[in-house]
């Protein structure tokens, strides 16, 4: 955790693997006057404000611009402020009490079901850009073309499987959320 007098960013386990413990941690830290601003690297960036007794939630949704300001308002009829949006993650807050965005099995089902789609095929298109750049690594190792040809080719694949582990990971605890919601 980095520390300045007005902001912080603490880390965090992932939405997907701790979707409820992260929101109790901003609780935690709202309540000590830490309040949830915007995402930061691999984790939260909290300023410094008023200690506030409120309850975070978050809802997946893909948006177009024009379309933010009704979804927003939405939301706001039902109690719950936006806080911040990062692509289609949406985080809002609210007072303790007020009813939950999500109530029930199915409508969580829909939630979990529009936050699997983006990470479902970029696992699918670098896993398959990881298999095809190593299969080229192997094939150009060992048939005589050059080395630096070959470093590229493992150097690709190794960057494709950097994004497509995180992706199928992710793409797994959403599908596992999914199943226990059935």
């Amino acid at each position: 955790m980095r520390r300045n007098k007005e902001i912080r960013y603490i880390a965090s386990w992932g939405l997907a693997f701790a979707e409820e413990r992260e929101m109790k941690k901003l609780r935690n830290w709202a309540s000590k006057g830490w309040l949830f601003e915007s995402f930061g690297f691999l984790g939260f960036k909290l300023r410094k404000g008023e200690a506030q007794n409120i309850v975070y939630s978050l809802d997946y949704n893909t948006l177009d611009a024009n379309e933010l300001q009704d979804y927003y308002d939405t939301f706001r009829a039902g109690g719950w402020e936006p806080v911040c949006s990062l692509s289609n993650i949406h985080v809002f807050s609210a007072k303790p009490g007020t009813v939950p965005i999500y109530t029930d099995r199915a409508t969580s089902y829909e939630k979990y079901s529009r936050a699997i789609v983006n990470f479902k095929w970029s696992g699918l298109i670098f896993g398959l850009l990881t298999l095809i750049g190593f299969a080229a690594y192997y094939y150009s190792d060992n048939n005589g073309f050059s080395i630096a040809l070959s470093q590229v080719f493992f150097i690709f694949a190794t960057l494709c499987l950097m994004i497509a582990l995180p992706s199928a990971m992710v793409y797994c605890a959403y599908r596992f959320r999914k199943l226990r919601l059935k």
